[in-house]
């Protein structure tokens, strides 16, 4: 295993000599250290920075006295456990696996588009379809860019299933990344005069919304079940998945205003709206890279709990979890993790605080 300072060192070009012979000795090693290598400095990259790695540094406590290095303490806030497997703090060498009988995958490109008149087309990653106003290359469906029309405007309904995520692009050039368990219904094309609207039915969606001027000036609304979104061109996460109670809207960019019943609050960059049935509407500052990560093929976590772990993980990897008690570990996690890493590897991360077993698609916590 190799530490993962220099790993990020190595990523920054911060390594000292004596270091980068150390890292070279490793690369040597193993020729898939360096496919491992090349693997986290991409991941690393696309990730936002200062913001992932900001928030794992602020739960490692600083050193009570000044070290000459300047290097992290591993004092960790009780009760949390820093996952940094973006990084390879954790090596899992899956030849060595103990979990190698019961494989199970990452999440892949997948959704099942439903026409207007019922028919469904499945749509995956090697498989084209094309029709007047779209065309998917398996791993993305596009609608024709067109003029607003007066006449009848049928409606298409992409669900993603569990184990799954799709890139749609709207008639308008609103682009919209769906997370798993999310099914969206909207027009082929949208109609002359009106707002442009789309149902998110369920799950979780980031937007890109194309800009209002763009389009005649007519506005943006997203539908959910208990709340409406206006938008003038911007970008924005929503997640409504059908187990949670709650509906979460985060604004990365620009502005939106958002009603439930009859209350209807305005959003700024940052700000994130809770939605609960019977409660007003709540509004905070957060760090909008937690909450849309799994955009960039990550997970982000900030201190959070288990139960809320593992539902990222049953959704991504189509797993079932089965607790063996009601009361859960009170561990928190944080951290940035690689989404197209196997679930082994993620498991590995989390064995040293959670006692658990794997047995076909069904992870049991003890």
């Amino acid at each position: 295993m190799i530490n993962f300072q220099l790993l990020i060192k190595k990523i920054r070009g911060l390594l000292a000599s004596d270091e980068e012979q150390k890292f070279k000795q490793w690369l040597q090693e193993d020729p898939e250290h360096e496919v491992y290598f090349e693997r986290r400095k991409e991941i690393y990259n696309r990730a936002d920075e200062d913001l992932a790695w900001n928030q794992v540094h602020q739960l490692i406590s600083p050193p009570e006295k000044k070290l000459r290095h300047r290097y992290w303490s591993y004092g960790v806030a009780a009760g949390v456990v820093v996952l940094l497997g973006i990084a390879g703090v954790w090596y899992a060498d899956q030849r060595k696996s103990d979990l190698e009988e019961d494989i199970i995958f990452a999440g892949s490109s997948k959704a099942i588009l439903t026409l207007e008149d019922g028919s469904q087309v499945p749509l995956a990653e090697g498989n084209e379809y094309n029709s007047n106003h779209a065309h998917s290359n398996g791993s993305q469906i596009v609608y024709t860019s067109e003029a607003p029309t007066d006449g009848a405007i049928p409606y298409n309904e992409l669900s993603v299933p569990r184990g799954g995520e799709y890139f749609l692009q709207l008639a308008d050039g609103t682009k919209v990344w769906l997370n798993n368990e999310t099914k969206i219904k909207y027009p082929e094309k949208f109609a002359k005069g009106l707002p442009r609207q789309v149902e998110l039915v369920y799950g979780e969606a980031y937007f890109e919304v194309s800009p209002a001027a763009k389009y005649g000036g007519s506005t943006f609304h997203v539908i959910t079940k208990d709340q409406e979104i206006e938008v003038l061109g911007t970008q924005f996460n929503i997640s409504a998945f059908q187990d949670t109670e709650h509906i979460t809207t985060t604004l990365v960019e620009g502005a939106i205003a958002i009603t439930n019943e009859s209350i209807r609050e305005k959003l700024a960059p940052g700000d994130q709206a809770i939605v609960t049935p019977g409660k007003p509407i709540a509004i905070h500052q957060v760090s909008p890279f937690s909450y849309t990560a799994w955009k960039k093929g990550l997970f982000a976590f900030r201190s959070t709990p288990l139960r809320d772990v593992m539902k990222d993980l049953a959704r991504w990897y189509d797993i079932d979890v089965i607790y063996k008690t009601e009361k859960s570990p009170k561990t928190r996690f944080s951290g940035v993790v690689d989404r197209n890493q196997s679930i082994d590897e993620v498991l590995s991360m989390i064995s040293s605080s959670i006692q658990f077993r794997k047995q076909g698609k069904t992870v049991i916590i003890e």
